[in-house]
């Protein structure tokens, strides 16, 4: 789904359909797309194999798309007709970041390109992804894009001038799984085996790294989001056997610099409510538009109610991390094994995931999933809207 922020009518849904062969993921499935405003009766549009939708810079309206098309980038207009060769395309194009408001990251033939909007051209190979390794998410402030591969931490300009410099190199053997960008630092989780280990900071502009934060042997830390100087993450056990569980450990925030750290033992942030508004000449990633998150204080990892059971939820400033409203206490009966709330605005839906007690008979789910309604502007706004037994209710997020 992509909003056509000059005109609602015009947002559109894009989806596949198998073809010929009755299969999809093969070069043959049949690609279409509706619009909002279409009426029941109204003939789909046909649609090819879409990498990026097009934005005017001005309105925000659907101009075009880039698509992967007979061993070619395209660039179509709004109702993929019309197209013209961007560059040839060997095996794969795919869609990396909105790297700036016009600039899009792609990777063709896993190579980095920055493809610019305005221009309708395709930067030179920014960077090269060493066969057998990945990339990590690519995170941007609008003016550099940051990326981890192995060890090493890349910088290179959102308007694709130049080639990507290392920004920083980490010890052999230390994967760098996930980066965010602060206010003045580039913040940066590494590990090994897929576990976190340390969540650590560096200056945009390079030098030593900071420690922001470590693991205890055995548990994994997890970067959730970075707010301006402010950073969330969860340190957290998981366990594989006898059946996959997470347990949170400690739900901690601490300065891009290092300082100010808080940790709360038995806690994990859960969600957020994001602005309704923004200036989309600045926000380039979802984390700008953050503005609250919940903590769930009291998480009884030995409990046998799920561990979320009796948890106190609270609202949290994201930007400052100042505390707000305790929204509710999660009920002390209920099996809850998961509870997470996002939205817009403070008015916000979550999703508890409760243990069926009796097991039910099989093939219904052991499980069932309830909906939550909050304010999180309000104290003691936390209100259960569905309870039915053995049924699986969930808000569409």
């Amino acid at each position: 789904m992509q909003t056509d922020f000059a005109n609602i009518e015009n947002s559109t849904y894009l989806y596949v359909l198998p073809g010929p062969n009755a299969t999809c993921g093969n070069s043959d499935d049949v690609w279409k797309l509706v619009r909002l405003g279409m009426g029941a009766s109204a003939t789909p549009v046909m649609a090819k194999i879409a990498v990026s939708d097009i934005f005017e810079s001005a309105t925000g309206a659907i101009s075009g798309w880039l698509v992967h098309d007979a061993g070619e980038l395209q660039k179509c207009d709004a109702n993929f007709s019309g197209c013209t060769t961007v560059t040839s395309v060997s095996s794969s194009v795919e869609w990396r970041l909105q790297a700036s408001f016009d600039n899009i990251l792609l990777d063709i033939d896993n190579q980095l390109y920055i493809y610019s909007e305005t221009a309708n051209t395709l930067s030179p190979s920014r960077f090269t992804i060493p066969s057998g390794t990945f990339n990590t998410v690519a995170e941007t402030d609008g003016t550099t894009v940051y990326f981890g591969n192995e060890n090493v931490l890349y910088q290179m300009p959102a308007d694709g001038s130049a080639n990507a410099t290392v920004l920083q190199t980490e010890a052999a053997g230390v994967d760098i799984q996930r980066v965010t960008v602060g206010s003045n630092n580039v913040v940066y989780q590494v590990g090994t085996s897929g576990t976190g280990v340390e969540i650590k900071s560096v200056p945009k502009s390079g030098g030593t790294p900071v420690s922001l934060a470590t693991a205890t042997a055995g548990d994994d830390i997890f970067i959730l989001y970075t707010k301006g100087s402010k950073v969330f993450y969860n340190i957290r056990t998981i366990t594989v056997t006898p059946v996959y569980t997470i347990a949170p450990v400690v739900a901690g925030v601490v300065d891009e610099d290092g300082t100010n750290k808080v940790e709360t033992a038995n806690a994990t942030w859960s969600g957020g409510t994001f602005k309704t508004t923004y200036n989309a000449d600045e926000t380039v990633n979802l984390e700008a538009l953050l503005d609250k998150t919940f903590l769930i204080e009291g998480y009884d990892i030995g409990g046998t109610s799920g561990g979320f059971a009796g948890a106190t939820v609270k609202v949290v400033d994201a930007a400052t991390a100042t505390v707000g409203a305790t929204i509710g206490t999660l009920p002390a009966t209920d099996n809850l094994f998961n509870f997470q709330c996002y939205g817009f605005g403070d008015d916000v839906l979550c999703s508890a995931v409760v243990a069926s007690d009796p097991v039910p008979m099989p093939p219904a789910l052991p499980l069932q999933n309830d909906i939550y309604f909050v304010n999180a502007a309000t104290a003691n706004s936390l209100t259960r809207t569905t309870n039915t037994t053995d049924e699986f209710e969930t808000p569409l997020f």
